[in-house]
């Protein structure tokens, strides 16, 4: 027997209600699965080794980095596997957004303070590297090199100042960032490559100058070939004459 119109409206109407649950508690559990990730990568052996070193010192002070931990520590042990069990998606969302506001600009500024230095010190051994560079290419137009010299410049200024920066605001979000930096050199790089595309001139290939007597033979050759007449005809022509005069003292000859 067919369902009828309500019937089927109903059935419907609880599989959609299923798949809400079901599309629900997956959702559930990548949450509660992100928590623990984030959790146990911040208290692996690796974050108390970093704690305690003298670079974490550097960019966090005692009460923001035991702050952190407690935090941790709480929503660990007395919450994920407690109340979290049945929590519904947002409170999950809610605690780790916790703890990321606190640990995350601790770990933002200790990479940047290990990055930074790196990435800082292969721009200055660029800078190193194309002073001067334009010596021996004298062909280069003079502004395209000025304009070189002008942005590494800018870029040298722009790292001594991000550094003093550095040093005043060590516990600050604020400083440079390593790809900041490399963008600039990238940028520079760039500059200095379409310039270095410019080819070089070709040298100019200069006629040798002729003596008095390749002079006159190249007129001579000029005549010649002027008269239509090659050497071999010239020859063939003074034979064929010198023939004619023999043959007409012969005829005197045989009259005498």
């Amino acid at each position: 027997m067919p369902l009828s119109k309500e019937s089927f409206a109903e059935a419907k109407r609880k599989l959609e209600a299923l798949d809400k649950k079901d599309t629900e508690r997956e959702k559930i559990t990548e949450l509660k699965t992100n928590l623990e990730e984030y959790i146990y990568s911040k208290k692996s052996l690796k974050l108390w080794t970093l704690l305690e070193s003298e670079e974490f010192e550097k960019i966090s002070s005692d009460q923001e980095q035991q702050s952190f931990i407690r935090k941790l520590n709480e929503v660990l042990q007395e919450w994920l596997y407690t109340d979290g069990e049945d929590a519904l998606a947002n409170e999950f969302v809610e605690r780790l957004n916790t703890l990321q506001a606190i640990g995350d600009p601790i770990f933002y500024r200790y990479n940047k303070l290990t990055a930074g230095p790196v990435a800082s010190e292969h721009a200055r051994r660029y800078l190193e590297e194309i002073t001067g560079w334009e010596k021996e290419k004298s062909w280069l137009p003079r502004e395209r090199i000025d304009e070189v010299i002008s942005e590494a410049e800018k870029v040298k200024n722009w790292l001594n100042e991000e550094a003093e920066q550095q040093k005043i605001s060590r516990f600050s979000t604020q400083a440079f960032k390593s790809d900041e930096v490399y963008t600039k050199v990238f940028d520079l790089q760039d500059k200095v490559a379409r310039i270095n595309r410019i080819p070089k001139p070709k040298p100019k290939v200069e006629k040798p100058v002729k003596t008095e007597n390749e002079s006159a033979a190249d007129q001579s050759n000029d005549k010649d070939t002027f008269s239509g007449e090659t050497t071999s005809q010239k020859v063939q022509n003074a034979g064929e004459l010198d023939y004619s005069v023999t043959d007409n003292n012969d005829e005197s000859d045989d009259h005498d």
